[in-house]
């Protein structure tokens, strides 16, 4: 004979299995302990002390708020292309940008394209072929390869990488890209860091929120970070439901 608890546990009259009864009991009390411990106080300390909710809008603003996306500049370690009309001696197709902003071109040497669209890099290639070379020259400057148009997406998420923006990338969208987070990410410790003016600064947002549509999804930049934080809670839970069969928890005796 034996009594079925409702969390899984029962009451035998055989000596041997109350005793396994209740060590599953003193097993299960442990985890439940341990869970509510971190519900107290293990999740408290991972806030990384840093703007939440409005606050962190104001760094990090939604795609609308945003306005419209600026025209892209150039920067180190890109690639471009220049055509120079008629002159097929003086293009050139995937010119890496050095480490200090120049490219080095047929005749007139380093040229610093750093910091320009490619329409003002165009402009300023044919002053300078204008100027001792050519004749009304017209030059077309398009980015190959935008290294500085990357986010890095780590933490708990299932693929973490470098990613490419196209266009415009929201933080969904990001965490999208890195096949979404794992089944033990905190999803209310969504940190996205940026550097402005030399200054590394960051904001925490709530995926979930997100999500549901409770909250904006703010929109990335080069160059931005976006870790997503573990959650204890979710991986003792997630250890205790895969060794509770081992352990004869959550079955009928």
């Amino acid at each position: 004979m034996s009594l079925f608890f409702g969390v899984g546990f029962s009451v035998s009259t055989n000596a041997q299995e109350r005793e396994q009864s209740g060590m599953n009991m003193r097993i299960f009390a442990v985890i439940l302990l341990a869970l509510c411990g971190l519900s107290l106080g293990g999740c408290g300390g991972h806030t990384y002390n840093m703007p939440f909710g409005p606050d962190a809008y104001t760094r990090f603003p939604a795609a609308a708020a945003a306005g419209p996306p600026a025209e892209y500049k150039i920067g180190p370690f890109d690639k471009v292309n220049v055509a120079v009309f008629r002159e097929p001696d003086l293009s050139g197709t995937d010119m890496a940008v050095d480490a200090a902003g120049n490219i080095n071109m047929p005749l007139i040497g380093n040229v610093k394209v750093e910091g320009q669209t490619a329409a003002q890099a165009s402009a300023n290639l044919a002053a300078l072929y204008n100027a001792k070379y050519l004749r009304n020259a017209t030059v077309t400057v398009t980015v190959s390869e935008a290294v500085s148009k990357r986010v890095v997406v780590e933490g708990q998420v299932n693929q973490p990488g470098v990613y490419q923006i196209q266009g415009r990338m929201t933080l969904i969208e990001a965490i999208a890209q890195a096949r979404g987070a794992t089944a033990v990410a905190a999803n209310k410790e969504i940190v996205i860091f940026r550097v402005v003016n030399g200054q590394r600064l960051g904001g925490r947002f709530d995926l979930n929120a997100i999500r549901e549509g409770k909250a904006d999804d703010p929109e990335l930049q080069g160059n931005d970070t976006v870790v997503v934080g573990y959650s204890a809670i979710k991986s003792t839970w997630k250890d205790f439901l895969s060794t509770a069969p081992l352990l004869g928890v959550m079955t009928r005796f």
